[in-house]
């Protein structure tokens, strides 16, 4: 054999219903003690094998039952991965109980010759005679030490006097399966280049001299150039079409002969052998066994030019063949896998942060309300005493995200915080039930400027003087809203006041009604959502804008109260709440303003309530006690892609209430603050090693392992953490 050798299509069946052991070990038993089961640590074909280990008994150790027909000949083949610490005999597939049946072993894993471990190539000739009922099997000449393990995939049975095909299951292109998927037998076109016999070249009297241009393929390089200095700068470089030139003798016994060598050849590559593909022209399949005689390489191509006459010499010609390859990889034959860790069961408590994908858990001692970020901290509000085993940690601390330690806001709060904001000015601003910050007049709201809590005027008086929400306006104004009916003793600030950086003053004589939310949009606008109703005018129901000067409504508002409010990037204005219906449209709990009308999200939230909403990366994030976002069912948090309800990476503990999604501006780690403790199930983190030469394209098989026995599986979309883009299911 040479080490040249082309693909051709033919059509076959494989005999094997399980052929890869994706849907487990099914009807292959092992014999005595030995042990065989699914296995993803290694696959050649699909994302799985079978791992078989030796435990000292049977040397016929593995074996499937399989129906064959008498007279009939068969090629029984199948590939091994075979560790380097084997030490038992050859091994070979082989057959059992056929009566009065031939065996011609043609490829078999001889111990000594392959010293890493890698994928072994299994062959055997099968000639049954007169028993139909048997076994196909995988045998050893001698025992290795109890324990050592091989791994087996790809098995074929397939009718055929003179030779294997190659590789046939129904996943494969150019294949069916001719029943259940992966549970039945499989055919392969006759119209499929990728597959078939593997015939050598020299067979065809061509005979390989000289190759080129099967090294380093050919790159591709984009400049741009220096405006003013000599030369440029590489922008880009991709690799390019590769061009491939083989030069040998073609040999025929007479002119005859000859020509009809040469005939064959044409007929090998040429485009018009096979049907096209989706409009396409099929390359074929070139295989080179030059550098592992026992694993081809092999390359996808078209012919190009050569293969014409220039006077033969004896019945022999040199000819140089010219191909092309679109994808100018090689590839060895088989697939490379590895199993993925879906996800990470641990123990999180209030604050979670997600890290390059990876969730970790923040840990506190009682309910996160609210989180602020700065460049140096994170800021964590809510109701909790010694968070982080730090004194005065109470109901607020600050994590250093440099040193990734906790520690105190000056000498903490005496109540509950319900919202920051940090200012233009770099300070973080407060706002809870607190009745004081240690230092006088700060009764519902405070300044923390990185080193000491200051009042903000007077601070809040009536109600139950709690602040809800906090907001800056464009020219740094800061709005307070809440349960009070006073702020900083001006009058006409009940619910609601504007601070100007020195001193507290009016909206319009107030809202009449508790204040929830505060939000500005790009033009500056300020919009307020509480628990107010016909402010402004009758229409002016627990919704309503500020333009500076005076109220206006938004339809006819909202039939309950909104919790909380945020500006999209399109300037869309969304409310989250207990409502169910805006300007009398139906939206449940969450709803979108385009300007003129409320629309729904979908079919809304159910089984709670709306509390908390933040724009990521263009995404909604929404949070809250619902269990269920639009058709959904959720962990009290969902995100919005602008037209379908996705799940977070995350499963929190127990029922929680999530009261803040944030990210860090200067780190885009995401964080999550809510209401419970406990086992939580996150998005786990994989590193897979290419063992190759060039970039990967990596096939992902996701298979459900409970519930209704092969279940599929549901993807609700695929990111690319390098690029942020995302594919989203269609239906979600």
């Amino acid at each position: 054999m040479s080490f040249w050798s082309i693909l051709l299509p033919e059509a076959g069946t494989n005999l094997v219903p399980d052929p890869s052991f994706e849907r487990g070990t099914g009807s292959w038993a092992a014999q005595g003690t030995n042990t065989i089961a699914q296995s993803s640590a290694q696959a050649f074909k699909g994302a799985y094998s079978a791992l078989c280990t030796y435990q000292n008994t049977a040397t016929a150790g593995w074996t499937r039952p399989i129906t064959l027909s008498i007279s009939t000949t068969y090629h029984l083949s199948c590939w091994v991965y075979v560790s380097a610490n084997w030490d038992g005999g050859n091994i070979k597939i082989s057959s059992r109980d056929y009566g009065g049946s031939s065996e011609t072993v043609n490829y078999q894993y001889t111990h000594g010759t392959s010293p890493t471990a890698t994928w072994i190539y299994l062959e055997t000739k099968l000639v049954i005679a007169a028993d139909a009922a048997g076994s196909i099997a995988i045998t050893l000449s001698s025992a290795p030490t109890a324990g050592r393990t091989f791994y087996l995939d790809a098995v074929q049975v397939e009718a055929n006097a003179s030779y294997a095909t190659t590789y046939i299951d129904g996943d494969q292109p150019g294949c069916k399966w001719n029943g259940a998927v992966h549970d039945s037998t499989s055919t392969r076109s006759a119209q499929e280049r990728s597959a078939g016999q593997v015939v050598d070249l020299a067979d065809y009297g061509f005979n390989v001299s000289e190759m080129g241009g099967f090294g380093m393929a050919p790159q591709i390089h984009s400049f741009q150039a220096n405006a003013f200095l000599d030369g440029a700068v590489l922008e880009n470089t991709k690799t390019g079409v590769r061009s491939l030139l083989l030069t040998g003798d073609v040999e025929g016994a007479s002119y005859g002969a000859y020509h009809s060598k040469r005939k064959d050849i044409i007929n090998l590559v040429k485009s018009s052998a096979v049907a096209k593909k989706n409009g396409r022209p099929q390359p074929f399949i070139l295989r080179y066994t030059g550098a592992n005689t026992s694993k081809p390489v092999q390359i996808a191509c078209y012919y190009d030019d050569g293969l014409g006459l220039e006077g033969p010499r004896v019945f022999s010609e040199v000819v140089v063949m010219r191909l092309l390859a679109a994808d100018p990889f090689w590839y060895e034959i088989g697939n490379g896998t590895a199993a993925l860790t879906t996800s990470v069961s641990e123990t999180h408590s209030y604050l979670s942060r997600r890290v390059d994908g990876n969730w970790e858990n923040l840990g506190g001692t009682g309910l996160v309300t609210s989180l602020a970020i700065d460049s140096q901290y994170v800021y964590v509000g809510g109701a909790f005493l010694n968070w982080g085993a730090v004194a005065a940690a109470d109901n607020i601390a600050s994590y250093n995200k440099a040193a990734g330690t906790w520690g105190a806001v000056g000498g903490g709060l005496d109540s509950t915080v319900r919202c920051m904001i940090v200012g233009p000015d770099g300070a973080l601003y407060v706002g809870g039930q607190f009745t004081t910050a240690g230092v006088a007049n700060t009764d519902g709201i405070a300044k923390w400027d990185g080193s000491n809590w200051t009042a903000l005027g007077t601070g809040v008086s009536g109600g139950t003087g709690y602040v809800y929400a906090l907001a800056f306006d464009q020219s740094g104004n800061l709005y307070a809203t809440g349960d009070f009916t006073q702020m900083g003793g001006v009058a006409n600030t009940a619910y609601i006041a504007m601070w100007n950086g020195s001193a507290w003053s009016a909206v319009s004589t107030g809202l009449g009604g508790v204040g929830r939310a505060l939000a500005v949009d790009q033009i500056g606008d300020l919009y307020i959502g509480g628990e107010f109703t016909n402010l402004g005018d009758v229409n002016g129901d627990y919704i309503v804008k500020w333009n500076g000067s005076a109220f206006s409504s938004l339809g006819t508002g909202m039939n309950n109260t909104v919790y909380a409010l945020v500006v999209g990037n399109d300037n869309s204005l969304y409310a989250i709440g207990l409502f169910t219906t805006a300007n009398g449209v139906t939206v449940n709990r969450i709803a979108r303003w385009n300007g003129t009308t409320f629309k729904a999200l979908e079919t809304g939230l159910s089984g709670g309530d709306g509390y908390f909403m933040s724009f990521i990366d263009g995404l909604l994030y929404a949070s809250g006690s619902f269990t269920t976002a639009g058709s959904l069912t959720v962990d009290q948090a969902a995100i919005w892609n602008g037209s379908n309800w996705a799940h977070l990476d995350i499963n929190l503990p127990g029922s929680p209430a999530v009261w803040s999604t944030v990210k860090d501006p200067y780190t885009d780690y995401l964080y999550l603050g809510y209401s419970t403790t406990g086992t939580t199930l996150t998005s786990a983190v994989n590193t897979i090693t290419n063992n190759g030469t060039a970039r990967a394209h990596p096939k992902v098989v996701i298979k459900c392992t409970s519930g209704t026995t092969n279940q599929p599986a549901t993807v609700a979309y695929l990111k690319n953490k390098t690029t942020g883009a995302t594919l989203w299911r269609a239906d979600w």
